[in-house]
């Protein structure tokens, strides 16, 4: 056999020295996992949140200020009968006083300690409510049961509105090691409860709350490691023995992933990574990846051992077959896990670089140790075939013989599958966390049923100052939340200052119940709180409720509904709901905010999902790029994208139908997956490039070449991965279940796709496109006559508007003068780049224009540029018009016919407008920026084409193109998408808005101006890639204009670079521009209605506006005109086109002459200043009483 001479000479020197290869490789394998030695666990369940958490950093802030919100909340209940006994309220008495001697106890709050008051005579008695036993008479139970039932800071918390369970809430102060300090609470906690359940045998201890669900994480995590890992071992062993049918091959495979998973996490150990419930499945994640590369070596080497080979030439090739492929994938998986470290949640960036690590490892491993191992064994050839190696041939066959039955069916297929998506919610339900085999599940629940809530709102509630608490209209404010707060049906208890406030009004008043009420002058309420603390005993003081400079209060809010806790996709509204009558009604805590390890839960997904865009969309791009690259075609290359994404679309909707809900595990998935997926495209691919460039075959015999060459490979390591993360999908967490079941359905999902969509896609894609042929026949235009009265009249009336001055044009700038009519927003115009690239063509002469664009070829400089943009858009392709307008006009011309009703915001560029009546198609206008105008004209005249622009250039408004897309899909509708003020400005690359809002999928057509941020001479059609290959020979500019001289070519290849390279001048943009509208605003220039980089200054009238003009550029300040008909009439406006390139003192200037010029401009008259002023009026209106 003739074999690379690197892999032979390598491969010679690995078989010579294999001993001190194997030895060797686990030497240092072991050397690095003994850093496992020093790997540490930890049960705090706020490592979910990073430090830059807005929710973790208030609800610190908010301890900070009170206490710490380390609590327990023990549940007693009675077999039977209720809790007011002589026996169960001194048992009740005992267990708090015993628990105060329990370690790191700050406070303990029960019935029996509340701070009873009541007047006796003349004094105010403040003590216990329950004292020592021989004071339990029938009358004085009957009195603990009033005041504990009506009490209601009490019931709904400490005691059930029954009377049958009452809670002894304990709070703790946790020393820096809170690993340690956890488990020491958690297990004195537990001696108490088995003493107090043998002594009191008719007794039931239950135990929630934050410290019971840090030891519940601590378990989890534990019992994952402990169980899940064994489990995941013996599983491989069986499943490799059953499909490799080689026990030196299962060996080999075994050992590779052990060796990959202590290795990483001995990395894991070193690096001092502390190991938690969301990190624990690390070691599961890289057993079972690493199985999946040892499955293509040890399969390969076994079929070719089989056939006849020798062993030497079998591990060889074994070798030689496998390392481009799995040195393509091991990139792809470790960047499609290090994209975890995108997540919000920092548990998630420790699992992906653990897991990069062992996928690292895995690979190196693979064409070390694998083959030196394999060296070593005594082998028999193998007798029977490997599984699954008829099935992949047959498989072959079926796809080839019924490629479009094939295609259609998984197309179909996919559709109906994607639907699922839009079924999908986002919750997380941190009690769900655990399922029935943790007692802290059972527990909560027994006290959400019986007793109170678990989710827990905290607000402080700010005074005005020092002492402000006392305040009346403090107080009064306070009450008034206070009660709208429990008459809402989610709220079972407040804990509030103002409950105290009117039982010290009405004791302190006689005792009766008409001076329930607040006290009404600040220093009575002054007196009347420190005469209440002096009488509190040590460790039941208020500290924990008021602010020590007292000013502020805190509210605690405990939530249930139906006798369960509150999901976060109902947490969520009532927090919103909450804050709205806070700013409505709070006076002084208009801006207060909720907080609380529930409510930081509850965001948790939807931020996670939030950080993850940015991370999974470079993620995507990085592997994507890499697969055109190591693929070598474009067009391979981008039909490989289809069945990557296609099982992550597929996974997700399946999800939606069967669960409906994703959390915050479930939001990393198709980052993870994406790397994973990967691999058995590249692996089929590359044998089917390989049949077609180097075995000269067609691609029904490459597609045959593929399913045989690795479709058992990629059989057996699906198999494989899929068995691994079942067996996560098993542990009793559900962060690692939901992670562990949604992967295993996008990869089961990925091999079907693999083996049925991706063959037949290449067989519908990887052909040679037939030449356009025939002769283009020209209709004659019979309007071309002018009629010249018609004409007169029309320039007549245009000198006689311009009568007074042309809008359009001013005075000419001068040497200071700030320019602001150039939309060159990135200031690269004349980038030394750019130049550069332009003059060497020039220099060089050796392109020649091209006539017409429709005759290029496809390795034409133009072409490959449209590739780049394609790629750069995330679109299948793109088309170079001579101009913004050729794009718009003949895009609207090619697409639509005088049967499709066309739908376009009235503000849309005038080249759209040209386009729709050249087509002849019936126009439909809607209200500007209105998706719901737009809904009823689709309503009532059908599909059609809706069109709108990403920026409207005239007054910077950005288009609300979430709702647009969803109105044009439930109509049926396409959308068309102006996006020449967005690209380059928008993204993180600047690939534009439709991109940046993850919409590409759902945006059919994209045009743009490349005038604008790119600074160059020409537009851009971006659509799917049939239709462009028909806009090229049916788009009349692109037949009958030339195509863009090689210079601009080469320039926009230049500046396609530089915007993607200098995201600084994106971000020096974006800083001028939010910084700009906010003092224009603050000026009363009515401004704040959009936030993008073009500020319209708009006047009204056209002779307002040149009386604007002329202000501004007496003051140096130019700015471009806009007027009928580019704007409606009389609503005529000055646009101020920020660019990257402005100072700050610039920035001043113009705020400075803006300031300057209100007067003398009138700016309070404008109809744009009356209607801001009206909509803020609208938005101020005070709203009715709740």
């Amino acid at each position: 056999m003739a074999f690379s001479p690197l892999v032979q000479a390598y491969c010679e020197f690995l078989l010579r020295r294999r001993w001190m290869v194997a030895v060797l490789s686990v030497l240092i394998c072991l050397a690095i996992s003994s850093g496992a030695l020093h790997l540490a666990t930890t049960p705090d369940n706020r490592v979910f949140f990073g430090t830059s958490n807005p929710d973790l950093k208030a609800f610190e802030t908010l301890e900070a200020a009170y206490r710490e919100g380390n609590d327990v909340l023990l549940a007693v209940a009675p077999a039977t009968g209720d809790i007011f006994t002589p026996d169960r309220l001194t048992m009740v008495r005992e267990l708090t006083e015993a628990l105060w001697s329990g370690p790191y106890v700050t406070r303990v709050d029960s019935i029996t300690n509340f701070q009873h008051s009541h007047v006796v005579g003349d004094e105010l008695i403040i003590d216990d409510l329950v004292s020592d036993r021989s004071q339990l008479t029938e009358s004085s139970i009957s009195e603990i049961r009033r005041v504990a039932l009506t009490d209601p800071s009490l019931g709904g918390l400490l005691i059930s509105r029954d009377g049958r369970v009452t809670g002894v809430a304990i709070n703790f102060r946790l020393p820096e090691k809170t690993p340690e300090a956890i488990r020491e609470i958690v297990a004195h906690l537990h001696d108490l409860e088995a003493d107090i359940e043998a002594r009191h045998p008719d007794i039931n201890i239950h135990m929630t709350g934050n410290i019971m669900l840090m030891a519940a994480f601590d378990e989890a995590s534990l019992d994952d490691m402990m169980t899940l890992i064994p489990a995941m071992f013996v599983a491989i062993v069986v499943i490799m023995t059953i499909l490799v049918r080689s026990f030196a091959g299962m060996a080999a495979v075994v050992l590779l992933a052990v060796l990959s998973s202590m290795t990483a996490v001995g990395v894991a150990g070193w690096s001092g990574v502390v190991i938690n419930a969301g990190s624990s499945s690390a070691p599961l994640i890289i057993l079972t990846m690493a199985l999946a590369y040892g499955v293509h070596l040890v399969t390969k080497f076994l079929s070719d051992f089989g056939s006849g080979w020798s062993k030497r030439e079998a591990i060889v090739n074994s070798v030689e077959f496998n390392l481009s492929p799995v040195s393509l994938t091991s990139v792809t998986s470790a960047i499609g896990f290090l994209s975890m470290n995108g997540s919000d949640a920092p548990p998630f960036h420790d699992l992906g670089t653990i897991v990069a690590v062992g996928v690292t490892t895995a690979f190196f491993l693979s064409f070390t140790f694998v083959p030196a191992f394999l060296a070593i064994m005594r082998i028999e050839k193998p007798r029977k075939r490997i599984f699954g190696q008829r099935l992949s041939i047959a498989l072959g066959s079926f796809v080839v013989s019924h490629r479009r039955w094939v295609f259609w069916t998984m197309s179909a297929l996919i559709v109906v599958l994607a639907t699922g998506i839009s079924r999908i919610e986002l919750n997380d339900d941190w009690v769900g966390y655990f399922d029935e085999r943790f007692e802290f599940r059972h527990d909560t629940e027994f006290i959400l049923e019986n007793l109170t809530g678990i989710d827990l709102l905290e607000y402080s509630i700010p005074a005005m100052g020092e002492q402000g608490i006392f305040e009346p209209s403090y107080l009064k404010m306070l009450d008034k939340f206070t009660t709208w707060l429990r008459k809402q049906p989610e709220v079972v208890n407040v804990q509030s200052l103002s409950d105290i406030m009117r039982r010290l009004n009405r004791d302190l008043n006689g005792g009766g119940e008409d001076a329930y009420t607040l006290p009404q002058e600040r220093d009575l309420a002054a007196q009347y709180l420190l005469l209440y603390e002096m009488s509190l005993p040590r460790g039941l003081d208020l500290n924990d409720r008021i602010k020590v400079d007292r000013s502020g209060t805190r509210v605690s809010v405990m939530l249930r509904r139906d006798g369960a806790n509150l999901p976060s996709k109902d947490l969520r509204p009532l927090a919103l709901r909450i804050d709205a009558w806070l700013a409505r009604n709070g006076d002084t805590a208009r801006d207060a905010k909720g907080s609380g390890i529930s409510l930081m839960f509850a965001y948790l997904s939807e931020r996670n999902i939030s950080a993850m865009l940015v991370s999974t969309a470079f993620a995507l791009l990085l592997i994507s790029g890499i697969l055109v690259l190591a693929l070598r075609s474009i067009k391979i290359g981008i039909a490989s994208l289809v069945p990557n994404f296609v099982p992550a679309i597929m996974g997700f909707g399946l999800w939606g139908y069967l669960q409906g809900e994703v959390g915050v595990a479930v939001s990393v998935v198709a980052a993870m997956t994406f790397g994973i997926v990967v691999d058995d495209t590249i692996h089929f691919l590359s044998k089917y490039l390989q049949g077609r460039r180097e075995l000269g075959k067609a691609p029904e015999e490459a597609i045959l070449y593929s399913f045989r060459s690795v479709g058992t490979a990629l059989m057996v390591t699906t198999l494989v991965l899929v068995a691994g993360f079942l067996v996560l999908a098993t542990s009793g967490f559900k962060v690692s279940s939901s992670l562990g079941l949604l992967t295993a359905i996008v990869l089961a999902l990925a091999l079907i796709a693999d083996f049925l969509f991706l063959p037949s896609l290449l067989l519908q894609f990887d052909r040679v496109a037939k030449d356009v042929a025939g002769d283009l026949t020209v209709l004659a235009d019979d309007t071309r006559s002018l009629e010249l009265p018609g004409l007169t009249q029309r320039v007549r009336k245009y000198l006689e508007r311009i009568r007074d001055g042309l809008p359009l044009r001013g005075k000419p700038p001068g040497d200071n003068a700030i320019e602001l009519w150039s939309n060159d927003y990135l200031s690269i115009a004349g980038h030394p780049k750019i130049v550069r690239a332009q003059s060497d063509l020039l220099r060089g002469n050796r392109e020649r224009p091209f006539m017409s664009a429709a005759l290029l070829a496809k390795n034409a400089p133009q072409r490959s540029v449209e590739g780049q943009l394609a790629a750069f858009l995330g679109v299948e392709d793109t088309v170079l018009c001579q101009s913004g307008w050729c794009a718009n006009v003949d895009l609207l011309q090619t697409i639509a016919d005088q049967d499709t009703p066309i739908y376009l915001d009235i503000y849309v560029h005038a080249s759209l407008w040209e386009g729709a009546r050249m087509s002849k198609a019936p126009i439909h206008p809607f209200r500007h920026n209105q998706p719901g105008s737009l809904a009823k004209k689709a309503q009532r005249h059908g599909p059609g084409i809706v069109v709108v622009d990403a920026i409207y250039s005239s007054n910077g408004d950005v288009c609300p193109m979430v709702e647009i897309v969803e109105v044009a899909e439930q109509h049926g509708c396409l959308l068309v998408v102006d996006e020449s003020h967005s690209v380059g400005t928008y993204g993180a690359n600047g690939e534009g808005l439709v991109a940046s809002l993850g919409l590409s999928d759902r945006v059919h057509y994209r045009t743009l101006s490349l005038s604008k941020a790119f600074a160059t001479r020409a537009g851009l059609v971006a659509g799917p890639a049939r239709v462009m290959e028909f806009f090229r020979h049916e788009a009349r500019s692109m037949l009958f204009s030339s195509a863009i001289m090689p210079h601009e070519i080469a320039g926009l290849r230049a500046t396609l670079e530089v915007i993607q390279s200098e995201g600084w001048r994106r971000e020096k943009l974006w800083e001028r521009a939010t910084y700009l509208r906010r003092r224009l605003s603050e000026l009363g220039y009515n401004v704040d209605e959009s936030d993008s980089q073009v500020v319209a200054l708009e006047a009204g009238p056209e002779r307002r506006s040149m009386q604007l003009r002329d202000a501004l550029e007496n003051a140096g300040i130019f700015g471009a005109v806009f007027c009928a008909p580019a704007t409606p009439q009389n609503r005529s406006l000055i646009r101020l086109s920020i660019n990257s390139a402005l100072t700050d003192a610039q920035v001043e200037r113009i705020i400075r002459v803006c300031a300057d010029v209100r007067d003398a401009v009138d700016l309070d008259t404008w109809p744009s200043t009356l209607r801001r002023r009206n909509r803020r009026n609208a938005v101020h209106k005070v709203a009715p009483a709740t």
